[in-house]
């Protein structure tokens, strides 16, 4: 059952962005862990990079000034160690920001959905740990999300 302050079952002009604390611990683990599974990421990615209906993404932090937006990138490869993404969602303060590089070190989360199976992406996992069930399965159509793999 929805409820009425139910933000992911609304329709909207402009990507929904949440604020967590990027000090939480729970949130550091996941970058730790995503940093860690990087390699499972990148083999997936080249195994499966042809099949049009796996998406893969990384998420990194992007300062604007004093502000930071942690955000996902749609992964376009990598080359010497450098991840290559196209934004994803983007404010629309950062609308110059579509495309970006980053380390490794710089990687806060990947994720890979294949045809609605999430892979990776503890930080949206994380979050929606954070919901109500009630909002559970509007999240999960939001994200596009049918279920949740394991990649270990």
């Amino acid at each position: 059952m929805e409820t009425d302050d139910d933000q992911f079952s609304a329709d909207r002009d402009e990507p929904l962005f949440v604020a967590l604390r990027a000090a939480d611990p729970e949130l550091v683990r996941c970058k730790k862990e995503a940093q860690r599974t990087l390699g499972v990421f990148l083999k997936l990615q080249a195994e499966h990079k042809s099949n049009l209906g796996v998406y893969f993404a990384f998420k990194t932090a992007v300062c604007d000034g004093n502000d930071v937006a942690h955000l996902w990138y749609s992964f376009l490869g990598e080359k010497d160690g450098v991840l290559q993404g196209e934004h994803f969602e983007l404010p629309p303060e950062l609308q110059d920001r579509t495309t970006i590089e980053i380390q490794p070190e710089a990687l806060e989360d990947w994720m890979i959905n294949d045809h609605g199976v999430l892979y990776g992406g503890l930080c949206i996992r994380y979050q929606r740990s954070l919901l109500p069930e009630s909002q559970r399965p509007s999240f999960d159509r939001y994200a596009g999300v049918d279920r949740y793999g394991e990649i270990e």
